[in-house]
This record gives C-alpha cells, structure tokens and sequence, in this order.
C-alpha cells in the first residue's frame, strides 16, 4: 500500500466529465463533487455519479440546494444530500398541493343565457 503522499494524482476522464455535469446543475453541486473527489478520490466518483443523476429525478435548483446545504454543514455524503433532496420535492409538493384554488370569476348568469 502506498502511502498518500506517494500515490500519483491521475484524474480519469470520468472526473472532468462528473465535475462538468456538476457544474451544468450549479455552482454548489459542482464544489461538493470537488470536494468528494479531493478528499477521496476516485472511489469518491460513485457518489458523484448518484449526486449528479439526482437531477434527472428531481429539479436541479432542489439538488443545487441540498448541495449548498451539505457544504454549508459540511456532510459530504450522498445519502445526505438524496434524502434532503426527497425532503425538499416532498415539501414542494405539499405546498402546490395545498395552494387553494381560487374561485371562478365566470358565472352563467346573463340575460342572453337561456
């Protein structure tokens, strides 16, 4: 086993590919990605692909703040920025949900109406 100093730094084309994907969903994502592959390198590309595959799901401004929010708090893990995302789609839904309709302003009620 090498020790850390002495492995040599070989990004693979994957990484830049990641980091570019990242950066298309916004300025945060593409800092957390960053920051998983410099603090864990390539094994640290699975969560970058599960990060960046999140917004064919969801809309990317809810991956883009659960990225900022993991940075933010300084959790650098996949399974927390999924399940902030799926919190903040669930609390979107519930408020559209939960948005009144207003009233029709229409009415049927005029003299040429039989």
């Amino acid at each position: 086993v090498l020790p850390t100093s002495e492995r040599p730094f070989n990004p693979s084309r994957q990484t830049a590919v990641l980091l570019a994907s990242a950066e298309r969903i916004g300025p945060q994502t593409r800092a957390l990605c960053q920051q998983m592959f410099d603090t864990e390198g390539r094994p640290g590309q699975r969560a970058m692909w599960g990060i960046v595959g999140l917004s064919r799901k969801y809309p990317a401004r809810l991956v883009e703040q659960a990225c900022a929010h993991a940075i933010g708090n300084r959790i650098y893990r996949y399974k927390h920025v999924r399940a902030t995302v799926e919190r903040l789609f669930e609390q979107a839904i519930a408020q559209v949900g939960a948005t009144p309709q207003p009233a029709s302003p229409l009415t049927q009620d005029h003299l040429l109406i039989r």
